[in-house]
């Protein structure tokens, strides 16, 4: 197994059961090898009622499912992946794994990200209304969390414009949060 779809099924494990990746992923880039089972168990720093569920899954063929149902989705990128986005990885605490679906190359363009309240009041709509089609005119995308309230209202609004947008997705290419934004 290559360390970046180790990391992507411990990823997806730590989802369900707790432990620490990120321990993981130091170690692995840090020596550029897979740790050993016994390695692995003790930079998860789980309980041992919850390594046994986590082992379990990490190797089974329903794990093995879900990662490429996770493929079909868009796209998966690990922090090990030489495309990763230059300036995600600057960020406190950036994503080890993320899933994507749509034009990656955008995740390297210049961006404006908007971020508000969930209940929004008419001056922010307004605002946004006026600001956005001169930003957008620029080639700059616009990023948000796709969450109720001024983030799906830019969204909108780019998308009217003709902009690019990219939304950031808390809960999986599966699962839409907030449902009416699933058209987004």
């Amino acid at each position: 197994m290559e360390l970046r779809d180790f990391l992507i099924r411990a990823h997806i494990c730590s989802q369900y059961y707790g432990g620490s990746v990120k321990n993981v992923a130091y170690f692995m880039n840090e020596i550029q090898k897979l740790p050993t089972e016994e390695e692995f168990i003790k930079l998860l720093k789980l309980s041992e009622k919850k390594i046994g569920k986590y082992m379990a899954y990490f190797l089974s063929d329903g794990l093995t499912k879900e990662v490429e149902e996770n493929k079909n989705y868009g796209g998966i990128c690990t922090i090990f992946d030489e495309d990763y986005p230059v300036l995600l990885k600057e960020i406190y605490n950036p994503p080890l794994v993320f899933f994507y679906n749509g034009n990656f190359s955008l995740l390297n363009a210049p961006t404006l990200a908007i971020v508000g309240a969930r209940k929004h009041s008419p001056y922010a709509k307004e605002v946004l209304k006026k600001l956005l089609p001169d930003v957008l005119s620029e080639g700059i995308a616009t990023v948000s969390g796709l969450a109720k309230g001024i983030d799906s209202l830019a969204h909108k609004i780019t998308l009217s414009e003709k902009g690019k947008t990219i939304g950031v997705i808390g809960t999986g290419l599966d699962r839409t949060y907030p449902r009416e934004n699933f058209e987004l």
